[in-house]
């Protein structure tokens, strides 16, 4: 009851902290992970703009052109990637099923003075509408872990991509659970993520894929990987077992650029550890996906 009476972000750090005390180590986990779901604007997180960076990189490396190209965005958020794919010339389709998250991605996109089409719907909806090959370049960071049809929606996507098309999309590492779940103590649950792909861990549902496993997939929904990177291979934040190597946002600005060169330089031969895995992929030219 007292809760209703205090300010947002002290009656959140008041729920995390009984979430901890009083309703043990899980119990937490889920609180924030609910939290940062429900509040986290990823524009404007020092943390996420960090990753964003390592993502945009990549992606710029692996895009068939400077500018000019049709790019959906699979899953927009409050458009940290959207925005800078449209302010470096590319025309973009974002798709984010949250009303609020879109609202916040028009803002950004407004704020930065670029025209972004925007749609709100699921995301297998909003792949049945495009056409087939309407994209050059599909991008899904972040996404496609908490989707129980990942397999689906690649297959949505390799539909609305041109033959030739190009797809950079993220999963997350069976490293990332097992040493989050190490950090709360549930050591048989950390056990099992090593057996498995998927499954509920604290309350939610997740997947995870080895390199081996992106690989097969990959192939069935008609795509080629030709290249697979780390996002985060000695850092974290908020639940991340890996915050406890490094989070970005407590570095001043001049350790943060000198350790984004460090990140870059893990992320290939220690990818397996990393956050996520960045997979780029080429459409399969005698395959075409159905969504």
């Amino acid at each position: 009851m007292l809760g209703r009476f205090l300010p947002g972000p002290v009656r959140n750090c008041l729920r995390l902290f009984l979430a901890r005390t009083v309703g043990a180590f899980g119990g937490y986990w889920e609180e924030r992970l609910r939290l940062d779901s429900r509040e986290l604007d990823m524009s404007e997180s020092p943390d996420e703009r960090f990753y964003a960076t390592l993502y945009l990189e990549e992606i710029y490396a692996n895009l068939p052109s400077r500018s000019g190209l049709r790019i959906l965005d699979a899953g927009c958020q409050a458009g940290r990637i959207t925005v800078p794919l449209a302010r470096a010339g590319h025309t973009v389709t974002a798709v984010e099923m949250s009303p609020y998250w879109l609202d916040k991605c028009r803002t950004h996109c407004q704020q930065a003075g670029v025209r972004v089409n925007l749609i709100c719907d699921e995301l297998p909806a909003a792949l049945s509408r495009f056409a087939p090959g309407e994209f050059d370049v599909a991008i899904c960071t972040e996404v496609l872990y908490s989707n129980r049809d990942c397999t689906g929606i690649l297959k949505g996507i390799r539909a609305v991509l041109r033959d030739e098309g190009r797809l950079i999309a993220s999963h997350r590492t069976p490293y990332y659970y097992v040493v989050t779940l190490a950090k709360y103590r549930r050591f048989g649950e950390a056990k099992d993520a090593l057996t498995r792909h998927e499954g509920i861990v604290m309350g939610s549902y997740f997947n995870w894929f080895s390199e081996d496993e992106l690989n097969r997939i990959y192939a069935e929904t008609g795509f080629v990987i030709e290249k697979i990177t780390g996002i985060g291979t000695l850092s974290g934040y908020g639940v991340d077992g890996l915050a406890e190597v490094v989070r970005p946002s407590d570095l001043t600005d001049d350790e943060r650029q000198e350790f984004l060169r460090l990140e870059q330089l893990c992320a290939v031969p220690f990818r397996q550890a990393a956050r996520y895995l960045l997979v780029s992929a080429k459409t399969s030219p005698a395959v075409r996906g159905e969504s």
